[in-house]
């Protein structure tokens, strides 16, 4: 029996739209605290954040740019609870919670993101919070002596029958250095008179598109496009957005035939599969993926299983 699903939960993420959209649909009790730092400082506080900063405490500096309420909610965290903490990888954050959070709470920190070079001092930085640190991604996992941990989702709460189809091929995501795969593939697709609709963003903290218009676009695609990061092993969230909408996936990720809910069907692999076949591959049906296989997938299985290595 997992002892730790009696413990009060508390899940600590960035104060983003799609992160909060998906821990959201956990469906047990947890308390969700979004991070999020002052944009309205007085003056007095404007100066002593600077005096701080140029003096060399920095600590105090980052205890004063984080929002109060997000502090409070993090000073109302109960003795030996379970505190998990998704993609906030910030030396100074962590620091600033362990001098708030009780010793003998259990503390797990999920990595979002592949590591870089410069995530390496972070790494070692944290190693003294006694953390249980897991990654998505199983090349960082094996590398860095982390628990892999695979991407989660939660359980759509919209039904496709409420939308109409638009789109052939619909991808949206950050450049990530894959411009130049983003549009030879769009490229390619459209040669074939495929319709795409690409969302592209530039700016990693600036898409100009909601979340919940990518769960509309979603829902009025033919099939999701997915194209991970040069390097990475790990799913991203075009990849499990299919496997929850139940719409199909063409990806340029060839790992991806290892995983459980690999369907020749329903997932096209690029440059591995004949796109002489992607019209057939698009018109068959799709071709439904057991509940059992989902549900290791959701938010509901990371969360319940947080402390299995």
């Amino acid at each position: 029996m997992n002892t730790l699903l009696n413990k009060k939960k508390y899940l600590i993420c960035w104060d983003n739209e799609f992160i909060r959209y998906i821990v959201s649909g956990y469906s047990n009790e947890i308390t969700i605290i979004p991070l999020s730092y002052s944009q309205t400082d007085s003056i007095f506080k404007k100066i002593l954040k600077k005096a701080c900063n140029v003096l060399g405490f920095k600590f105090i500096a980052y205890y004063l740019s984080i929002e109060k309420q997000v502090l409070r909610e993090i000073k109302s965290i109960d003795d030996n609870s379970l505190l998990i903490i998704i993609g906030i990888e910030v030396d100074l954050f962590h620091k600033v919670l362990h001098s708030i959070i009780p010793g003998n709470t259990e503390k797990y920190l999920w990595l979002w993101n592949k590591i870089r070079e410069d995530d390496v001092n972070f790494l070692e930085s944290i190693k003294k919070y006694n953390y249980s640190i897991s990654s998505f991604d199983k090349n960082d996992a094996n590398k860095y002596n982390l628990i892999y941990k695979q991407q989660f989702y939660r359980y759509p709460s919209k039904t496709e029958f409420e939308y109409s189809i638009h789109s052939d091929f619909y991808f949206m995501g950050h450049n990530h250095g894959r411009r130049n795969v983003i549009d030879l593939l769009k490229s390619e697709l459209n040669s074939e008179k495929f319709s795409t609709n690409f969302i592209v963003s530039e700016n990693p903290f600036d898409f100009n598109v909601s979340y919940f218009k990518n769960i509309d676009y979603i829902y009025e695609t033919r099939c999701v496009v997915d194209i991970p990061q040069k390097g990475q092993l790990g799913l991203t969230l075009r990849v499990l957005e299919a496997l929850f909408f139940n719409k199909k996936l063409i990806t340029t990720n060839v790992d991806i035939c290892n995983y459980d809910f690999y369907n020749s069907a329903n997932i096209f692999i690029w440059s591995v599969d004949n796109l002489l076949d992607l019209k057939r591959f698009l018109e068959t049906p799709y071709q439904s993926i057991s509940d059992e296989i989902v549900f290791k997938y959701s938010v509901d299985y990371f969360i319940n299983n947080i402390s299995q290595k």
